[in-house]
């Protein structure tokens, strides 16, 4: 029974050591997903070989504004959330002569990455009808966070869920992250703190008052 109850013991103490590496391994994950925030996207589309540049601003928690600076359109800021601890979403409504679509992009936040961008245009003319673009126009008046809340509900509920609305591809690309984390200064050992305490005394003791401090430099006119 002794036996027994230390087996027992054992293994829920290395599914507990198991389980704080992988809590440990989610939140290193998502500190390095929000210091790639703090860097811009370097961006090129698979489809048209255009180039254009994301940059972030943190507004609270997971919500952040996105500005898309191009090469052919003038700079766009968007409201994004970030979900999946590495995935952004945000969304918009585009004009198209006297229509109107939606526009989903997803752009998954990693320092090195082939395809990590995609965005979506969706049309309504069909099973996504003329009422749905309505209801996304007017959350759009309420607030940014109404918008994207039913922008994102949309595309879970309707587009990944299978329906046979009409959307395709609207753009695919590559883009890196231009972060670059500060070096980290090396701490130093207590021994080697007495090491360097011991040598500023010794040069402190060799300094004669007529003589400059060391490391001082004399004033040139």
């Amino acid at each position: 029974m002794k036996k027994l109850s230390l087996y027992i013991f054992l293994s829920l103490l290395w599914c507990n050591v198991g389980f704080a590496d992988v809590v440990k391994d989610a939140l290193t994950n998502i500190k390095k997903t929000k210091d790639l925030l703090k860097g811009n996207y370097k961006c090129q589309s698979i489809l048209t070989q255009g180039r254009w540049t994301f940059s972030f601003s943190e507004i609270s928690g997971k919500n952040y504004y996105i500005k898309n600076v191009s090469d052919d359109n003038p700079p766009s800021k968007q409201f994004a959330v970030l979900k999946k601890y590495n995935m952004l979403f945000w969304y918009y409504i585009l004009p198209v002569e006297e229509d109107s679509v939606l526009i989903a992009n997803v752009l998954k936040l990693e320092p090195k990455r082939d395809e990590n961008f995609m965005s979506i245009i969706i049309f309504f003319d069909g099973d996504f009808t003329k009422e749905d673009l309505r209801k996304l126009k007017d959350s759009s008046n309420e607030s940014e966070q109404a918008f994207f809340n039913h922008a994102d509900n949309f595309v879970e509920t309707r587009i990944n869920s299978g329906s046979q609305g009409n959307f395709q591809n609207f753009d695919r690309g590559i883009c890196k992250s231009d972060y670059k984390p500060l070096k980290k200064i090396p701490k130093l050992s207590n021994e080697q703190k007495e090491i360097n305490k011991k040598k500023l005394l010794e040069q402190l003791k060799k300094y004669k008052p007529t003589e400059l401090a060391p490391g001082v430099k004399k004033k040139t006119n």
